[in-house]
C-alpha cells in the first residue's frame, strides 16, 4: 500500500488559540488525556491540514521519535470521510517544540505504533493493513530524512510462524509447523491470537501446540508463549 504526502512543511504554532469553545472533535483512546493546549494545537493541525475543525480523531500516543526529548503524536482520524474497509487515516506529527509538523498521513486499520529500531534517527513506526480481500498484514514506515517511507511488508500471520519457528520447544528438534486456527483476541483491539500445531522428533508420539498473540498496540509486538501441551 503506498504512503501518501502532503506538499510542503506544516508549521504550526503551539500558542494559536482557536475558538473560546472547542468542537467535540477529540475522542479519548487508551488513555490518554492531552491538555486543552495539546489539543488546541493538534486541531490547529488538522485544520491548517484541509480538515475540517470538526474532524473527530484520537490520540494513539505521544512518543519521541527522534530522541529530541519532545513527544511527538500519532493521532487516527474517524468518520466515514476517513474510514473505509481497510482502516481509517492515520497522520504522524513532529513537536519542534514551537510547533506540530505534519510529517505523513496514511491509510491504516486500528493499529499504528512506534517500535524501537531507528531509521536516520528516527523510531520505525508499523502500521497494520487489511481489507480488499487481503489477509491482515503490518507494514512497516522507516523515516528516509524528510518523511516517513515503506520499507517492508509481512502477513500477521507470517509474523506469528516466526515467532512460533523461534520457542525453545520447537528450536529443539520440532518440525512439521502448522497453522490450526486464528481469531481476534477478545481484550485487545488490533491483536490476533494464532493457534499451531507440530510434532517433535524426542518425543514423536505426542502432539504439542504453541499459541501466539501478535499485539499491534504500542510499543512493541510482543509473542506468548504457553508451555507445549497434549492434544
Amino acid at each position: 500500500m503506498p504512503a501518501f504526502l502532503f506538499s510542503g512543511v506544516l508549521i504550526l504554532s503551539l500558542g494559536v488559540l482557536l475558538s473560546a469553545c472547542l468542537p467535540a472533535a477529540y475522542q479519548d483512546e487508551g488513555g490518554m488525556h492531552p491538555s486543552d493546549a495539546e489539543i488546541q494545537a493538534l486541531e490547529a493541525a488538522l485544520k491548517a491540514g484541509g480538515y475540517e475543525t470538526s474532524v473527530r480523531y484520537s490520540l494513539v500516543d505521544y512518543v519521541d521519535l527522534n530522541g529530541d526529548g519532545r513527544l511527538d503524536a500519532l493521532l487516527r482520524l474517524r468518520g466515514r470521510d476517513y474510514c473505509g474497509s481497510g482502516g481509517c487515516t492515520a497522520l504522524i506529527l513532529e513537536n519542534t517544540g514551537a510547533a506540530f509538523r505534519l510529517i505523513q498521513h496514511l491509510p491504516t486499520s486500528d493499529a499504528i505504533s512506534a517500535q524501537e529500531t531507528l531509521s536516520r534517527g528516527w523510531r520505525d513506526v508499523w502500521v497494520s493493513t487489511s481489507g480488499g480481500g487481503y489477509p491482515p498484514a503490518l507494514e512497516k514506515l522507516a523515516f528516509d530524512g524528510t518523511t516517513y517511507r515503506l520499507q517492508a511488508t509481512a502477513t500477521i500471520e507470517q509474523i506469528a510462524r516466526d515467532f512460533a519457528q523461534s520457542a525453545e520447544i520447537y528450536v529443539q528438534d520440532g518440525h512439521n509447523l502448522q497453522l490450526r486456527g486464528v481469531a481476534p483476541t477478545q481484550d485487545c483491539e488490533g491483536c490476533y491470537r494464532y493457534l499451531f500445531s507440530f510434532e517433535h522428533y524426542g518425543d514423536p508420539q505426542v502432539g504439542y501446540s504453541l499459541t501466539v498473540d501478535v499485539k499491534q498496540g504500542h510499543p512493541t509486538f510482543v509473542p506468548l508463549w504457553p508451555a507445549p501441551a497434549l492434544r
